[in-house]
C-alpha cells in the first residue's frame, strides 16, 4: 500500500465521493492531505 491509502481507501469503501490532494516527501510519506467530500464529480 502507498502511504496516502489509508487516508482516502476506507472512504471508497464506504461509497463516499471526494477529492483528494496529497504532498508527499522525498521518501514518499505523506507530509500534508486535504479531502473534500462532494456531492458528485464533475
Amino acid at each position: 500500500m502507498w502511504d496516502d491509502d489509508k487516508y482516502w481507501l476506507p472512504h471508497v469503501l464506504d461509497n463516499r465521493r471526494f477529492i483528494g490532494t496529497f504532498f508527499f516527501d522525498e521518501n514518499d510519506k505523506v507530509v500534508e492531505h486535504k479531502i473534500d467530500f462532494v456531492e458528485k464529480i464533475e
